[in-house]
């Protein structure tokens, strides 16, 4: 079959040519979604002055002096623990990033904020971590 008779036949039956564009568009959406969620990848990453977050499209930068201490606690409506943090008792004088903030989600712990559940090593590992590095950096 030429390009000639080809085109005729699409332009001749449109039935066909949706056929054909079908999996061709869905196969551009699948690719464009995967390298959407490598970009947009969930990650947490510590500093000496304290820790930044991603989960979907939330993220959030916190010092680590805000930080009373990090816990993890299983939410009531869930089987996973959370891991999360308590607020210094100052901690929104002068930082108006928690003022307010929309980022929170309803509460279903007694964790002033929180980073979510299903990180590498487990909620109890991730909590230890983030409260080590708050016991090492938060005096600075």
């Amino acid at each position: 079959m030429g390009r000639r008779e080809a085109v005729r036949f699409y332009t001749e039956e449109p039935f066909y040519l949706v056929l054909l564009a079908f999996p061709v568009l869905v196969t551009i959406f699948l690719f464009g979604s995967s390298l959407s969620a490598l970009w947009r990848s969930d990650f947490i990453k510590l500093t000496d002055k304290g820790f930044s977050f991603r989960i979907g499209y939330r993220a959030r930068t916190v010092r680590w002096s805000d930080v009373k201490q990090f816990r993890f606690e299983r939410p009531s409506d869930s089987m996973y623990a959370s891991v999360g943090w308590d607020h210094q008792d100052d901690a929104f004088n002068g930082n108006p990033i928690w003022e307010g903030s929309k980022l929170e989600g309803k509460r279903t712990t007694t964790l002033d904020s929180d980073i979510g559940w299903g990180w590498q090593g487990g909620s109890e590992e991730v909590s230890a971590t983030l409260e080590e590095w708050r016991r090492r950096y938060s005096d600075r």
